[in-house]
């Protein structure tokens, strides 16, 4: 018997192409009802059947393991294209389950802060498949988080693509008022409950989903069109977001008395000199935040904190795992640290935003693979800048790469991306939304 490929679309389809003896044939939706029988699950965690596939695709995941056919066709889910692959003969029957993603929407009230909001997430609902969010308990029995994750009960989104997404900044207030749509520049994504230096409680953390633009950062700050690499461009979560400017971390003019150029911020004859991106970041951003309204001000709602800044050596950073790069980050390399509102992701937030199958692996060369691109939902396919710096070396910083791979190289020549990356006050209230790009968190403002 002669089989073919069947794409299932997330969206309601009325045409889908069979390929036999390679005449392309069509078959009608009543056709392929007789093949299809889909089913997803609902508040109460049973499931029903539907009619079509109509469903909101950011709300529900293909259970693979529910999933089967009759006479043994084979269902994949493809994490590319984000649709379903199905080898199937037209003799048989198949039976696709999805399962109801679960969401701060799902345990919180409104007025709730947001960091009980997180917690009450994890608790209640403590699969990773059902919510992106991975606690890293040392005692977990999940494996791969018991030996290759932090240990220090951070809960960090991890995987493709999480519901994440926070609406914040200018612009904000009308969605945050009940408007129906947040601007795209002011989504912004969390990247976890997560420790801070020098402070016992646990804050949330921001990263802005799109990239920074030199309006935000200043027209001033060192920085020039950014040609976009089209490598990764077939991944679906990277078509989005397409920077055309990128910035220097410093400028070659911006020279320490020891001849090195890339500390983020160091004091020198009583006088505190900070990178050109840090000045940009902690001036002119802050500035684009305030958006000339001194009763709201966004700035506010982030917390001031200490960032460590001192960086490491190659063999310690993208030679590593997320684990040592974490203990390097956080716990070793902690002599140098600055007081801001605005910085950069560390280099173990990106290793630790890949899917948990991926934190056994270095992050040079080995995330440079389908396996780190396709399942982390911080990889955009661009150069991106992180806060660290090359210890022992003048001039040389640590980015993401096109490919996946962290990368260290001159922060005075390469023209990057920027995301702002911020830790929001303890006492952030949530608001509604449930956490999709087009439904994103509310915030009280």
């Amino acid at each position: 018997m002669k089989k073919a490929i069947l794409v299932i679309i997330l969206i309601l389809s009325l045409l889908f192409i069979f390929k036999k003896d390679n005449k392309v044939l069509e078959s009608k939706e009543e056709n392929l009802n007789k093949i299809l029988a889909y089913y997803i699950e609902d508040e109460s965690g049973s499931y029903k059947e539907i009619e079509t596939n109509t469903w909101d695709k950011y709300m529900y995941v293909f259970n693979e393991d529910l999933s089967y056919c009759e006479n043994g066709s084979k269902l994949a889910w493809n994490n590319i294209t984000k649709k379903i692959n199905l080898n199937i003969n037209k003799s048989d029957r198949c039976y696709i389950y999805y399962d109801k993603i679960k969401t701060m929407e799902d345990v919180c009230s409104i007025r709730e802060k947001l960091t009980e909001c997180l917690t009450k997430l994890n608790s209640q609902y403590p699969s990773y498949e059902k919510t992106g969010l991975i606690k890293h308990d040392s005692n977990s029995a999940d494996e791969m988080v018991r030996e290759y994750g932090i240990g220090n009960d951070d809960l960090r989104y991890s995987g493709d693509n999480p519901n994440n997404f926070v609406c914040f900044g200018p612009g904000a207030e009308d969605y945050s008022n009940g408007g129906k749509n947040c601007p795209v520049e002011n989504l912004y994504r969390i990247i976890g409950l997560v420790d801070v230096p020098d402070q016992e409680q646990k804050l949330i953390k921001l990263i802005q989903s799109e990239y920074a633009t030199k309006e935000q950062l200043g027209e001033d700050t060192p920085g020039g069109n950014y040609i976009y690499p089209n490598d990764y461009a077939n991944i679906a979560r990277v078509q989005k977001t397409k920077p055309d400017y990128g910035f220097l971390w410093n400028k070659e003019t911006n020279i320490w008395s020891d001849g090195s150029y890339n500390y983020w911020e160091k004091e020198e004859n009583g006088t505190i000199k900070k990178a050109s991106i840090n000045e940009a970041l902690n001036d002119n951003y802050i500035s684009y935040l305030k958006n000339n309204n001194d009763n709201l001000t966004w700035v506010d709602k982030i917390e001031k904190v200490k960032w460590n800044v001192r960086g490491g050596r190659s063999q310690e950073i993208n030679n590593a795992k997320g684990k040592s790069v974490y203990e390097q980050e956080m716990k070793i390399a902690i002599d140098n640290q600055i007081e801001e509102e605005i910085g950069l992701i560390y280099v173990h937030d990106y290793a630790f935003t890949s899917d948990k199958k991926n934190w056994n692996s270095k992050l040079y060369p080995d995330y440079n693979s389908d396996s780190n691109r396709q399942n982390n939902w911080l990889f955009n396919g661009v150069y991106e800048w992180t806060i660290l710096r090359y210890y022992l070396m003048t001039g040389n910083g640590y980015s993401i790469g096109k490919n996946g791979q962290v990368n260290s190289g001159e922060i005075k020549n390469n023209l990057f991306a920027v995301r702002p990356t911020f830790y929001l006050t303890e006492d952030i209230q949530y608001a509604g939304g449930n956490g999709n790009a087009l439904t994103p968190y509310k915030i009280n403002i």
